[in-house]
């Protein structure tokens, strides 16, 4: 199996969520409740979600971030394991269509709140990476203004940031600088 075999839309949660937090541009994307309630929203979850759950979810985003961020697939999977225990992932078999031949995938089943929900949702995306793939797949945008997390789905697995954008800006910075001590050399 592939990572791009079929979407996971629990994986890009947790790319999504562990992207909130841009404190290289010193710029948080869930400031507050209204945030973060748009966040699950747009990600389908509708559950309950108060003042007490935000921290909640802010240490489920560092503690993601640090599995992009383990580097090698042991630690990441530790990383990983702590998350399923923190958030008591009990993980079920479901079909994306509902008659049992559609491609199955392991999904949460949480008797917990909002952000447990998240967290074993994202904690059992990212163990079906880790165990498919390796942690090499997960990565921390290279670019110096940009920490974004993505997951490499490229053929050879080299990629170093999370788009174009930031390879383009990256590769022009280089650039400009070799211009530079070549023009004062």
């Amino acid at each position: 199996m592939h990572l791009t075999d079929y979407p996971d839309p629990s994986l890009q949660l947790a790319i999504d969520l562990v992207n909130t937090d841009h404190a290289s541009r010193a710029r948080e994307m869930m400031p507050d409740l209204a945030a973060a309630r748009a966040f699950l929203g747009a990600h389908g979850i509708d559950d309950a979600f108060g003042e007490a759950d935000l921290p909640r979810l802010r240490q489920l985003r560092a503690a993601l971030r640090g599995v992009f961020e383990a580097g090698e697939t042991r630690a990441a999977a530790e990383r990983v394991n702590a998350i399923l225990a923190s958030y008591r992932a009990a993980p079920k078999i479901t079909f994306c269509d509902g008659d049992g031949d559609a491609p199955a995938r392991l999904e949460p089943d949480v008797c917990g709140d909002a952000v447990d929900y998240v967290g074993a949702a994202a904690g059992l995306a990212l163990a079906r990476v880790l165990c498919d793939a390796g942690a090499e797949r997960l990565g921390v945008c290279s670019s110096e203004t940009c920490r974004d997390a993505f997951v490499d789905v490229s053929k050879n697995c080299r990629k170093r940031f999370c788009g174009s954008d930031c390879a383009r800006i990256t590769s022009v910075r280089n650039f400009r600088k070799r211009a530079r001590t070549k023009a004062s050399a």
